[in-house]
């Protein structure tokens, strides 16, 4: 006899996909409302899928099963892998509005080691505080281990994303007219 979970994990990998659906429209429309320039919402948005499918790949690659545990552990990090690309994105574009009579690609390579250690900083920081799951042995390690290894590891790619190719997509897609702060009702 056997437990039959495919069910489940198809349930499961359902509910990533709603979650990671209902996330980008979120980024999408949060980054509109208040940058109120819609090519800044398209340089956030890969961070989501690329994110995902970097954390799938090096899970294989680790050997780290594809269960529901590991599975809620990427749904639960779909919060907060947008949140690099969002700050790196958002940081670029008010040096892009204030920084108008200086070389484009030194705004943006400036912008974009302006908070690139502050973002490192906090996703490591996020990362250090998932130590004591990973130090749990016996039934818990087996059940918390899938969880924190796809969270750490969604949020390790998001912030790769977010350092290396949100200031690509932000060169190519950040021109034209940009508002100000001062002159976004928002």
């Amino acid at each position: 006899p056997y437990y039959d979970r495919s069910n489940i994990i198809y349930e499961t990998m359902a509910t990533l996909k709603a979650n990671l659906i209902e996330e980008s429209i979120v980024v999408g429309l949060i980054v509109i409302l208040f940058l109120l320039h819609l090519r800044s919402s398209l340089a956030v948005l890969p961070t989501l899928p690329l994110a995902l499918a970097m954390s799938f790949g090096v899970m294989y690659w680790m050997g780290v099963d594809s269960n529901i545990m590991s599975l809620a552990g990427l749904a639960i990090a779909i919060g907060d892998v947008s949140d690099m690309g969002i700050i790196m994105t958002e940081n670029i574009y008010r040096r892009l509005t204030t920084d108008r009579d200086r070389p484009f690609f030194d705004v943006v390579y400036e912008a974009a080691t302006e908070v690139g250690g502050a973002i490192v900083t906090a996703v490591f920081n996020t990362v250090v505080s998932f130590i004591p799951v990973f130090a749990l042995t016996g039934q818990e390690g087996k059940l918390f281990h899938p969880l924190a290894f796809t969270k750490t590891l969604a949020v390790l790619a998001a912030t790769l994303i977010a350092v290396t190719l949100v200031p690509v997509l932000c060169t190519l897609l950040l021109r034209g007219h940009m508002r100000s702060e001062e002159s976004n009702p928002v």
